[in-house]
């Protein structure tokens, strides 16, 4: 990974390069990967639970003068890694649970 390149993130049961990226994490937009080699993401763009795969795009494109996306989803041909997080899925769950207690 390099501080030019993109990262997707792809449902975790589809494919890098040709699953489109899914709405669930950032609004389905790639993120830069910082000069820190890392793609920070807050609350808001991961609002339940799951599993995504990372793909990411290398900025191999941007030395030939494109933009990584221009290409659409083969872009992201190459996993990254996976991205898991904790939490409800879907988000339109009714029901309390209370720490000690079956719900």
């Amino acid at each position: 990974l390099g501080s030019s390149d993109y990262v997707s993130f792809a449902p975790f049961d589809g494919t890098c390069g040709a699953s489109p990226s899914s709405a669930d994490v950032a609004g389905g937009s790639p993120q830069q990967v910082s000069d820190a080699l890392t793609v920070t993401l807050v609350a808001a763009d991961v609002p339940q639970g799951g599993q995504w795969k990372m793909c990411y795009c290398t900025d191999d494109f941007a030395r030939s003068g494109q933009r990584c996306g221009d290409g659409g989803e083969a872009d992201f041909g190459a996993l990254a890694g996976v991205l898991s997080v904790m939490g409800p899925s879907p988000t339109s769950q009714d029901t309390t649970c209370v720490g000690g207690y079956a719900c």
